[in-house]
């Protein structure tokens, strides 16, 4: 009689211990609507910075299966995943796109700030330089955008670029791929 009662109660605690495991290692998953500003900012991991997607709600950095353009707005249906067993270095948060709800182009006459860093980033492979010269007036930030210099901002932007300074740029959309620095602060 003891050593079936003994079989019943590992077979009840292994059972016990079966379910919980999958009842509390299941990923939750949620829609939710998300707006995309039409320019990225500039974000920073444990080890790297990168320019990220600006987004309502706040630090959704990346959206699978998404195509961002700068210089449009978007409204989207995503899949929000919270992952239970998450990587070590990576988020909790997964997020893959739905819908695209609606994709408006941003105007020529609208501005936004982004901070700019001359800082080495984690580029594809290897670590790089933020800005990289196109010619005298036109730099690659990131890797991610061209961006158009003004005359008359040259000669300080040149020094941002040599500085340890983080410098707040405005900017305006001037055509396809391309933003303008209009004012330095």
């Amino acid at each position: 009689m003891f050593g079936n009662n003994s079989i019943v109660k590992t077979f009840l605690i292994i059972m016990l211990f079966v379910f919980n495991s999958i009842g509390f290692a299941q990923d939750r998953h949620k829609t939710i609507d998300v707006e995309v500003f039409p320019y990225k900012s500039l974000s920073y991991g444990a080890f790297f910075k990168n320019i990220t997607l600006k987004t309502i709600p706040e630090n959704i950095g990346h959206i699978d299966g998404f195509e961002f353009e700068w210089g449009y707005r978007y409204k989207l249906k995503v899949k929000e995943t919270t992952l239970q067993s998450p990587p070590m270095d990576g988020s909790s948060v997964n997020y893959k796109l739905i819908k695209v709800i609606s994709k408006t182009k941003a105007s020529s006459q609208e501005t936004f700030d982004i901070l700019l860093e001359h800082e080495l980033y984690l580029g594809p492979g290897e670590q790089t330089n933020t800005f990289k010269y196109i010619n005298d007036s036109t730099y690659s930030y990131f890797e991610d955008i061209n961006m158009l210099v003004k005359p008359k901002l040259i000669d300080n932007f040149k020094r941002v670029m040599k500085s340890d300074n983080r410098v707040k740029g405005k900017f305006i959309f001037k055509s396809q791929g391309l933003i303008e620095l209009i004012e330095l602060n």
